[in-house]
C-alpha cells in the first residue's frame, strides 16, 4: 500500500545507516516514515517501531516502486555515519524532494556548492535532527524551495553527459 509519508529512507538496514535513530525521531514527532530496503537489522528495527502505525517497512523494491514512494513523500532522509552520495539520494533530489543528511565530509563536499539544497544534521544531536525535520515539515515554502534547488543541483552537476565527461577525463580519453 502506497501512502504519502512525511519521511522516506532508502537504505540497507545495517547499523551505520542509523535507521533506528530515524525511527525514534519519527515516533517522537508523531510523523510517518517509510523505510525502503532490507538487511540484517530489519527484525530489530521492526520491533523498535511496533505499535506505531505511521512507520512502514517495504523491503526491497524495484526502481519504479522506489520512485513511486519518493514521489509520494515529503522529505528524504539519509543519516549514515560515513556514506554520502547515493543513487537513492540523487533520485530523491531529481524528483524535487528536500533532503536531510548527516553532516559528514562526503555530504559537505557534495553540497558545499549549493548549501540550500539540503539540511545537514549532527548525528550525535537527536534534538537537532528532530527540530530541523519539524521546522522543514512546517514550512511548505522552504520544502518546495529546497526541493527545487536539489533538482537543479542534480540537473547541473550529476547529469549523464557531465558524468561521462568526467569519466573520459579520468581515463584520458579524448
Amino acid at each position: 500500500m502506497l501512502f504519502r509519508s512525511d519521511l522516506v529512507a532508502v537504505s540497507r538496514l545495517v547499523p551505520w545507516k542509523n535507521i533506528d535513530l530515524l525511527i525514534t525521531v519519527a515516533q517522537e514527532l508523531q510523523i510517518s516514515l517509510v523505510i525502503i530496503g532490507d538487511g540484517p537489522l530489519r527484525l530489530e528495527l521492526e520491533n523498535q517501531s511496533q505499535g506505531c502505525s505511521k512507520i512502514q517497512f517495504t523491503g526491497s523494491l524495484s526502481e519504479d516502486e522506489v520512485y513511486s514512494f519518493l514521489c509520494k513523500s515529503r522529505i528524504f532522509c539519509q543519516i549514515s555515519d560515513y556514506e554520502g552520495l547515493s543513487f537513492s539520494l540523487l533520485q530523491a533530489m531529481s524528483v524535487g524532494l528536500p533532503t536531510v543528511l548527516s553532516d559528514i565530509a562526503g555530504n559537505r563536499q557534495i553540497f558545499e556548492l549549493e548549501p540550500k539544497s539540503c539540511v545537514l544534521v549532527n548525528l550525535n544531536r537527536k534534538d537537532e535532527i528532530k527540530s530541523k525535520i519539524d521546522d522543514l515539515l512546517k514550512s511548505k515554502d522552504k520544502m518546495w524551495e529546497m526541493g527545487e534547488v536539489a533538482r537543479s543541483v542534480v540537473c547541473v552537476h550529476f547529469n549523464e553527459e557531465k558524468q561521462f565527461e568526467k569519466i573520459e577525463l579520468l581515463l584520458g580519453v579524448n
